[in-house]
């Protein structure tokens, strides 16, 4: 078979890899991870997160929510809530919906990659780029985690396309604004791909400044982040600071922001670069960091001797230096170091096929050392992201920094159990909140409820605070929230007592108790509430059915249930 024919059917078996990669058992893995922060705000489009240390801004509103706080989040752009709230409208509230927008990114990410590529440099290039992309662990793993980082790698590819277009007829440059609007409509982060493209820009094409399709480009970019701007002006003119991400940015000091995940973890300067290291190895296979390091250096070697300063090289090594520069400010965790394999593996891609040209007398011996890369790639991320029990040395076998992202500890089991003993019902009663946006949100599900001919169930859910607080969130938070049923601690419970609840309506008591070695909350903050809730139903003859750990083989969770309910 001719080469041309070849790398025809190649670029589809790619992309069917990648979708395999990407969409099995998408919705399996249990929602663990900040996805959960999301995805619980996304179900209702809602800046709120049942959290003390971190109040939002619709919260400070005594009344209705003005209209100007719906235009973006206390912490981040509203894209991809918007995104996402969609996805759930259509497939349902389920870890799939959550998910599903994020891997359809990820697989037009490497059909980009192979676009890129091609237009930079050239169809071999393009090929093992695409493939390098649709393998590796880091590009899989952000692909099948409900973050932006998925959107972001997207809009900079479709940006960093259609400005190598621009290059040769201005009039695409109105969608490099559109790309780069809906970027920074995802995450601030995309300022950093914005700056390489404006380098690039006003270094080499300073002649494209007068023409309409570059102010149009710029109108459109600044018409899609309208939305930002309006809101950190009111946001400050009413409260008197910025977003989340601006505020820390200034230095303003936000009194009842006492959490700032991420920001915390950031550290010194000398953390940072010795972090790199520890987090860029943590996020590739050992071949795939070893391979990116020797092509570092020689992709610098073949940029500046490529002998043209307008080419793929200049424009690839400005993105790297760019987004790579601004990890070492912002901290190198692994959702943005997906951002930069993308970058690191396109580098390799070239460099590999460079070689494969100058070094013509061992060409069989590097296409049998890529093959051998390719199957452990394939083989390490399936462990990493796919496996429900990964085998060998963790970092040898499997990456064990995204891996504890995608476990399988049997939240998702749980989800499962709700699902199915609420099915058919509605809340009886009603639990208390005090937000007027979540009063709103209960009246509504409680009037959906009703016109379905759902049967009230005047049930009490009890949970052991010792559930890992973003599984909390997504699992029970989520259904106290947006569907009405009253939740709470063993700890409020036992401190309430029985006969209260009896004494407001409920007649249905059904307790969850965290099975040993679950993944919970750090030892410091745990509670003995749900052992002494234990103690007392088993005195009392409450007979516990269990709930089992994929990962563990034993119990996750230990149900109780008793009253009216318990026969079900």
């Amino acid at each position: 078979m001719r080469q041309g024919n070849v790398q025809r059917y190649l670029f589809p078996a790619v992309l069917l890899l990648a979708i395999f990669l990407r969409f099995f058992q998408l919705g399996a893995a249990d929602v663990i991870s900040d996805e959960a922060m999301i995805a619980f705000r996304s179900v209702g489009y809602i800046d709120y997160l049942a959290s003390p240390n971190q109040p939002t801004t619709w919260e400070k509103f005594s009344g209705p929510v003005p209209v100007w706080a719906y235009l973006s989040f206390h912490d981040h752009p509203p894209l991809t809530f918007a995104v996402q709230w969609l996805s759930f409208r259509i497939f349902g509230v389920n870890n799939f919906a959550l998910r599903l927008p994020f891997a359809l990114a990820g697989v037009a990410s490497v059909y980009l990659v192979y676009l890129v590529c091609r237009r930079l440099f050239h169809e071999q290039a393009a090929l093992l780029a695409a493939l390098l992309v649709a393998v590796s662990s880091a590009s899989v793993w952000v692909s099948r985690i409900g973050l932006q980082e998925s959107l972001v790698i997207f809009f900079a590819l479709l940006a960093v396309y259609w400005y190598r277009r621009a290059l040769d007829d201005h009039r695409f440059l109105p969608a490099v604004g559109l790309a780069l609007g809906l970027g920074i409509l995802t995450k601030y982060t995309m300022l950093a791909v914005a700056a390489a493209l404006l380098v690039h820009f006003f270094i080499y094409r300073r002649d494209y400044l007068r023409l309409r399709t570059f102010l149009l480009g710029g109108t459109i970019f600044l018409l899609l982040a309208s939305p930002l701007i309006v809101y950190n002006v009111m946001l400050y003119k009413t409260f008197g600071h910025f977003d989340l991400q601006l505020s820390y940015l200034f230095g303003q000091r936000v009194a009842e922001w006492q959490s700032l995940p991420g920001k915390e973890q950031i550290g010194s300067w000398s953390a940072r670069v010795a972090n790199y290291w520890t987090n860029v190895s943590g996020v590739l296979s050992w071949p795939a960091f070893a391979a990116v390091l020797l092509s570092l250096g020689l992709f610098v070697s073949l940029w500046f001797s490529s002998g043209d300063p307008e080419s793929g090289y200049t424009l690839l090594g400005l993105l790297t230096l760019s987004w790579g520069g601004m990890l070492l400010v912002i901290g190198p965790s692994t959702r943005f170091l997906s951002v930069l394999v993308v970058w690191l593996l396109m580098i390799a891609a070239v460099v590999t096929t460079a070689l494969r040209t100058s070094l013509a007398g061992l060409r069989s011996l590097l296409m049998l050392g890529l093959v051998c890369f390719l199957i452990f790639e394939l083989l390490f991320t399936t462990q990493t992201v796919l496996l429900r029990h990964p085998r060998g040395v963790a970092g040898l076998a499997y990456a064990p920094l995204l891996r504890s992202d995608v476990e399988h500890w049997g939240y998702a089991a749980l989800d499962q159990y709700l699902n199915k003993t609420l099915a058919g019902h509605r809340p009886g009663l009603q639990p208390d909140v005090q937000l007027p946006f979540l009063k709103q949100l209960q009246s509504a599900a409680q009037a959906r409820a009703e016109r379905a001919g759902l049967t009230p169930q005047p049930l009490l859910i009890i949970y052991d605070a010792n559930f890992y607080n973003l599984a909390t969130l997504w699992i029970l938070h989520r259904r106290l929230v947006y569907d009405g049923w009253p939740i709470i601690t063993a700890d409020k419970f036992l401190a309430d007592g029985e006969d209260a609840w009896r004494k407001s309506g409920v007649r249905d008591f059904l307790f969850i108790q965290l099975g040993s070695d679950m993944l919970a909350e750090p030892a410091a903050d745990r509670t003995d509430g749900a052992k002494r809730l234990e103690s007392v139903l088993r005195s009392n003859g409450i007979v516990a059915q269990n709930i089992s750990s994929p990962r563990l083989g034993k119990p996750a969770y230990i149900v109780y249930r008793w009253g009216e309910g318990a026969s079900q």
